[in-house]
């Protein structure tokens, strides 16, 4: 088992200095990056931005509360008369009746959209972060495979983190009413208490060992197959293997976002934090910037 920064010797590299350099300033870093990039991680990068697209633009279109708001989706229907809500007056995930029980069946067209946010989210955010794991699926690929592989990959990659989206939205509504007890932020906004412990949870594990390891362990690669159903199974294996170390290294900073609503601001700063992690020369570096992140977010949910 090998790093990705050490695949085999044919592999591409960035092109260097010279007529095509472009300087040595960030702007011609830039653009040796984008000139070696592969057409299928144009392709994966361009599913990702619709995904960033699909979750921001309906937030800022009817952005109010502040930038700790929950997002502007819905997470079920109106009022029915039938006194079950989320909490604030509309039904949704994890919906309680009026003495405060669960009532799983009023949630099930809530979590429909609730599976539907965490697929824009694992898209839009931990997608990217595989990049460096499809180029190389590519790039050990023969060219007659390498679409069909580097998909491969991205299924098995997006899927297992649908199964860990189920379990999350499950969660949600079995622990809903009781457990979620809600308190009152600035801002009219409701932060439900533990949401607060859940932040700091997620904070913690940024500086754990296990947090450390993962991340190394989704640098690591598998022998990708040349031929057949046996290049197809390996692209597969390799993908739910990085995405299970991806799911332990972000999935409770993935799981807190989504309990907390996918606010915006928040969003794009845990986005950005867990990508440079996962993407940037000794990213393990910035994991203790990210603690301090989540724990700056977790007391302004009390201001």
């Amino acid at each position: 088992m090998t790093g990705i920064a050490a695949a085999p010797a044919r592999t591409a590299s960035a092109p260097r200095g010279g007529a095509h350099g472009g300087g040595h300033g960030g702007a011609g870093a830039l653009a040796r990056w984008a000139r070696a990039r592969l057409p299928v991680e144009w392709a994966v990068l361009a599913v990702a931005a619709v995904a960033w697209a699909a979750m921001v633009v309906p937030q800022v279109a009817g952005a109010t509360g502040g930038w700790l708001a929950p997002g502007g989706h819905a997470h079920g229907g109106g009022a029915d008369g039938s006194g079950v809500t989320d909490g604030s007056g509309a039904p949704g995930v994890g919906a309680t009746d009026a003495s405060g029980v669960a009532v799983l069946g009023a949630a099930t067209p809530a979590v429909g959209a609730a599976l539907a946010m965490w697929a824009l989210m694992a898209v839009a955010m931990m997608l990217p972060t595989a990049l460096p794991a499809v180029r190389y699926v590519a790039l050990m690929s023969r060219p007659a495979m390498r679409w069909r592989l580097a998909a491969a990959f991205v299924l098995a990659y997006l899927a297992v983190w649908m199964v860990v989206g189920l379990v999350v939205v499950g969660l949600a509504v079995v622990g809903a009413g009781p457990v979620l007890t809600t308190t009152a932020v600035g801002g009219g906004a409701l932060a439900p208490i533990t949401l607060i412990v859940g932040i700091v949870v997620a904070s913690a594990w940024e500086l754990t060992r296990w947090k450390q390891r993962a991340l190394a362990q989704c640098c690591r690669t598998v022998p990708i197959r040349l031929r057949g159903w046996p290049a197809t199974a390996s692209a597969l294996g390799f993908g739910a293997r990085n995405a299970g170390w991806c799911v332990v290294a972000c999935g409770p900073a993935m799981a807190v976002l989504m309990a907390a609503g996918h606010p915006l601001v928040a969003t794009v700063v845990v986005g950005a934090l867990l990508a440079s992690e996962k993407l940037v020369r000794r990213g393990a570096a910035i994991r203790p910037w990210a603690a301090a992140t989540g724990l700056a977010l977790a007391a302004l949910t009390l201001v």
